[in-house]
């Protein structure tokens, strides 16, 4: 074989080579940023029902209150802690936004 082939082959050889190894890494930063968008879409979610569970909460509260006159707020969050519920005070309305 003539050197200048072999030369020829090699070359052509690295470029599929280097042409691999970026499509191959493009691919993982994509799908790193897919999986970003995706985890994003769920925290929105999450704030949303975190957000529209506090207005049930409070709803209900005034509801006590009306008929009860007492909103008996701290007296169930009492008991669901009793009962091995934990409430981390991160998540109030004014945190969700």
């Amino acid at each position: 074989m003539d050197n200048m082939f072999v030369i020829a082959i090699i070359n052509a050889g690295g470029d599929v080579l280097a042409a691999a190894v970026a499509g191959g890494v493009a691919a993982l930063i994509g799908k790193r940023f897919l999986s970003q968008q995706v985890l994003k879409k769920q925290l929105e979610v999450a704030r949303n029902d975190i957000a529209f569970l506090l207005k049930v909460e409070r709803r209900h509260c005034v509801k006590h209150k009306k008929f009860g006159q007492k909103s008996l707020f701290n007296t169930v969050r009492q008991e669901i802690t009793q009962e091995g519920g934990y409430w981390s005070g991160k998540h109030t309305p004014g945190r969700v936004k």
